[in-house]
């Protein structure tokens, strides 16, 4: 190949590089974004863009992660009977945009059966004094 015809095939690895790229970033794709990335890189298009398009990504699917997380702790917590760890479960689904009715309307009524329970037991408490005395 000519000089010429040379540096045309560069510019052409170069736009399909670019354009790659451009199409990468307009999905949710990680891989295919950093593998366009990569691509970019050694075509010597721009990638700053991109770079900050992935960092979003990985923050992204971070988040996500951390909200099933929270999701699957609550479940966990609503099926048991500690109010404190549910307590726990319900601060930490809200921090992370998690539906905390159902959990809040399990605290409530362990709450209350909590109370039922230490009522029930100040008048046994009650009872034996008065049976003593």
């Amino acid at each position: 190949l000519t000089q010429l015809e040379a540096e045309v095939e560069r510019q052409r690895a170069k736009q399909a590089a670019a354009d790659e790229l451009a199409s990468a970033m307009g999905e949710e794709d990680m891989l295919k974004l950093q593998q366009a990335i990569t691509k970019a890189q050694q075509h010597g298009v721009d990638t700053a863009d991109a770079s900050a398009r992935l960092t979003q990504l990985e923050a992204e699917v971070e988040r996500q992660r951390a909200k099933q997380a929270a999701a699957d702790e609550l479940t966990s917590a609503m099926d048991g009977e500690d109010i404190p760890t549910l307590e726990q479960a319900i601060t930490k689904a809200q921090q992370h945009g998690v539906d905390t009715a159902d959990a809040s309307a399990r605290l409530t009524q362990l709450e209350a059966e909590a109370e039922r329970e230490r009522a029930k037991q100040a008048a046994a408490d009650e009872l034996m004094s008065a049976m003593v005395g």
